[in-house]
C-alpha cells in the first residue's frame, strides 16, 4: 500500500528462472501487489543455452504465470550468457520472446544493461521489442543503443 502511495503505479515481479525455479515469494509478491492496486509485470530469468532450452524455458514461464492477470508487458531478463556466441544469444532470445509471446498472447520487453543492448542483442530484436535498460547512477540512461523504444528503470 506504501508503494501506491508514494506514486508508484507498477511493479515488475521475478516469476522463474530456467526450466524449474519459481521465486519463492512470486505467489506472495503478486497478491499483495494485486491487493494494493498495483499495475504488475512478470520477468522471466533466461539460462537456456540452446534454442530448445529457450522453448521449454518459454513453456515453464508461461506456466509459472498461468493464472495470474498481468497488466504489463512480459519481460526477458537474458544477461548471463557464458561461452555462447553473439549469433547464438540472439537464437536464445528471438526463440524465447517468439514462444513466450505464441503461449501468453502478451507483448514482451527485453531488459539488458547498455553495454548488451549495444553489442550484443542484434536489430532485427531492437525493432520488434522494447528496452527495459538498466543503467543505474544516472539522471538520463545513454542512447547509444540499438533501441528506439526503450524505458528506463527507476530505482528509488
Amino acid at each position: 500500500m506504501r508503494l501506491k502511495q508514494n506514486g508508484i503505479q507498477i511493479v515488475y515481479i521475478k516469476s522463474s528462472q530456467g526450466t524449474n525455479i519459481t521465486d519463492p515469494y512470486f505467489r506472495i509478491n503478486y497478491n499483495n501487489a494485486k491487493a494494493s492496486g498495483l499495475n504488475v509485470g512478470f520477468y522471466h530469468y533466461v539460462t537456456a543455452r540452446t534454442v530448445e532450452e529457450a522453448y521449454k524455458e518459454a513453456e515453464y514461464f508461461s506456466s509459472v504465470i498461468s493464472g495470474t492477470s498481468p497488466e504489463c508487458k512480459l519481460v526477458m531478463d537474458f544477461e548471463n550468457f557464458g561461452n555462447l556466441s553473439v549469433p547464438e544469444i540472439n537464437d536464445i532470445s528471438k526463440a524465447f520472446l517468439e514462444r513466450t509471446k505464441e503461449l501468453t498472447g502478451k507483448d514482451l520487453v527485453i531488459y539488458s544493461d547498455a553495454y548488451n543492448a549495444r553489442n550484443v542483442f542484434a536489430e532485427e530484436l531492437a525493432a520488434s521489442y522494447p528496452l527495459w535498460i538498466a543503467e543505474y547512477g544516472v539522471e538520463v540512461p545513454t542512447s547509444d543503443v540499438r533501441w528506439n523504444n526503450w524505458v528506463r528503470l527507476s530505482i528509488l
